[in-house]
């Protein structure tokens, strides 16, 4: 990062930039923007194991709005090393999502003050969203998904891992929405139960299924046997629901 804080002479030719650092900052963000006009993608990975006073907030996060051509953004904050989130509020997200209309993906991680207005303004706003992944987080609920539904189409990956607010409710409206989904991970979303899995099974383009850590029990396991999405890679870790018996009706065993 020295270098980016100095006067690079690569910087406006860099189109893709990933990095891990200890922390994120405004300053960083800033930098890396100023610097490279052409940005396509930018991920920024944060491992802090403390809370600093000076990281991400929402004069950072709304930065990004001046790359033109960002179409894949990630902000992740680590929370294996620590509980806390980033500062950014709903504000943050409503001045993002102005800037940013040409994202493409998605990816929040650590933004645990954001609630269903600041999701929502982001997904409302880029049209062209094909993935959407939003981890640990309280605030994304049922509503983010209702409005979703009603302006998209074109999504076809949606992660919402450890989004405890959603419900099977939520899911049925986006699937029922959201017809072209070939990935969908709810890996620890305690309120999704079988309630939805019928409306999933539905999903002729779904290749990939995470149902890991919900509610999902013996009889979701017959209806997703029994449905017709072309699942090749499905995920069922932690479902303490789902008995033997559950697993000889998703494979259609006779035995």
């Amino acid at each position: 990062m020295r270098v980016l804080l100095g006067t690079p002479t690569f910087g406006p030719t860099l189109t893709h930039i990933s990095l891990v650092l200890d922390i994120i900052t405004d300053i960083i963000v800033f930098t890396i923007v100023n610097s490279c006009p052409l940005l396509v993608e930018l991920e920024l990975i944060d491992t802090t194991s403390s809370t600093w006073s000076d990281g991400l907030s929402n004069v950072g996060v709304q930065a990004p709005g001046a790359c033109r051509h960002l179409t894949n953004l990630s902000l992740i904050r680590n929370q294996q090393y620590i509980s806390t989130g980033f500062s950014t509020c709903d504000i943050g997200m409503f001045l993002l999502s102005l800037g940013c209309k040409g994202l493409e993906s998605v990816v929040l991680d650590g933004f645990s003050a954001i609630s269903n207005a600041g999701f929502t303004s982001v997904l409302t706003a880029c049209l062209n969203l094909k993935k959407f992944e939003i981890r640990n987080s309280w605030g994304l609920g049922d509503l983010t998904i209702k409005d979703v539904s009603k302006v998209h189409t074109s999504l076809v990956e949606v992660k919402l891992v450890s989004c405890n607010s959603i419900t099977s409710k939520g899911v049925r409206d986006l699937v029922t929405s959201c017809t072209s989904l070939e990935v969908l991970d709810l890996f620890g979303c305690k309120r999704v139960t079988d309630f939805c899995i019928r409306k999933v099974s539905c999903l002729t383009l779904l290749t990939s299924l995470n149902v890991g850590g919900t509610e999902i029990r013996d009889d979701g396991m017959a209806i997703l046997g029994q449905g017709n999405a072309p699942i090749s890679c499905l995920s069922l870790r932690g479902c303490k629901w789902v008995t033997d018996n559950g697993i000889k009706l998703l494979l259609g065993s006779k035995g």
